[in-house]
Order: structure tokens, then C-alpha cells, then sequence
């Protein structure tokens, strides 16, 4: 029995562990200028693309993907300062991150 113990103790301080990890919010030194762009997200820039926007813009854009790992911290900052003119929150599916659909129909927010 106390083997079973010391494996279910062990397997959920990893998981705790884990969970810390994942929602951290670390202090961070921004760089606020007028001219100049925060990263909204820790993680990897996996493609800078021209897309056709479909929800509020109605034009071409870049979009900027980046891939968050689970080891990132899963904090999304405004890269921007200004007004939000539009917020809508997108139910959805739950794909892994790398299919090729998951930013368009898994869960998401848009803000602009």
C-alpha cells in the first residue's frame, strides 16, 4: 500500500506542478511606445501569412500565428494600446494546435 501511495502522491504534485507552470504570470519589463508592437503571446511564430479577413475586417491583413506550447506561458497580452471596439467569444471545437483548421474552428476569441 504504500507504494500505491508514493506513485498517486508523486503523479499528482507533477500534475500540480504542471498546472502552476502552465497558468504563471511572470513579471515582465514591456517595451510602451507609440510606435512599436508587444508579442501578444509566449511560444513559437509558426507563419506570417496575408489571409482574407472574414469577421470584422473585410480586406486582406497579415496574420502572425504563434504556436503556444505547453511549456509557454498561456497569457495573451494586447500588443497594442488603444480601444476595443469588438470583442466576440467563438464556441467551438478543441483540435490539436497544429491542425490546419484549429484557428478557425477550435474555441477562440477575436478582439479588436
Amino acid at each position: 500500500m504504500p507504494l500505491v501511495t508514493g506513485i498517486v502522491f508523486t503523479g499528482t504534485f507533477g500534475f500540480l506542478l504542471f498546472i502552476f507552470s502552465f497558468f504563471r504570470v511572470p513579471k515582465r519589463t514591456l517595451t510602451i511606445r507609440e510606435d512599436a508592437i508587444v508579442a501578444p503571446a509566449d511560444g513559437k511564430v509558426v507563419a506570417i501569412e496575408e489571409i482574407q479577413a472574414d469577421e470584422y475586417f473585410t480586406d486582406r491583413r497579415i496574420q502572425v500565428s504563434i504556436f503556444m506550447s505547453p511549456l509557454n506561458v498561456h497569457l495573451r497580452r494586447n500588443p497594442v494600446r488603444g480601444e476595443v471596439t469588438y470583442s466576440r467569444y467563438h464556441k467551438g471545437k478543441y483540435l490539436v494546435a497544429w491542425h490546419p483548421k484549429s484557428s478557425t474552428e477550435n474555441e477562440r476569441h477575436s478582439v479588436v
